[in-house]
């Protein structure tokens, strides 16, 4: 999915050779969530070719396609590295709080250990 944020006829069929030898749910070990506003990023980062936005939602849309529905067990969610650490970590819980997903930790847990980074 590296071609601009979209999902070509390479990437649907590659998709579905993966789906006939994946588990049938998978844990995204590394997912990033930001708001590309808060990035420090250049102009001609490919960041800024996608959603303004990256929330749990858009994570799974855009995940489920390459692993096929239902397949998502859950994710680590992390902020993106560029930028703005309180204000990546604060989308970050922002998202958490939303839900969508069943967190695996309490969230207040999450958010006292976010004031340590």
């Amino acid at each position: 999915m590296l071609e601009n944020w979209t999902y070509t006829a390479a990437d649907q069929k590659l998709s579905k050779e993966l789906q006939k030898f994946i588990l049938e749910r998978v844990f995204d070990i590394h997912a990033h969530l930001y708001c590309v506003k808060d990035l420090n990023i250049s102009r001609s980062n490919s960041l800024r070719q996608g959603p303004a936005e990256v929330t749990v939602a858009v994570w799974r849309r855009r995940l489920e396609k390459q692993v096929g529905p239902g397949r998502l067990a859950g994710g680590l969610f992390i902020p993106m590295p560029h930028g703005a650490y309180d204000k990546a970590n604060d989308f970050l819980v922002l998202q958490l709080k939303k839900g969508n997903f069943w967190p695996l930790w309490d969230l207040q847990v999450v958010e006292n250990q976010l004031c340590f980074i």
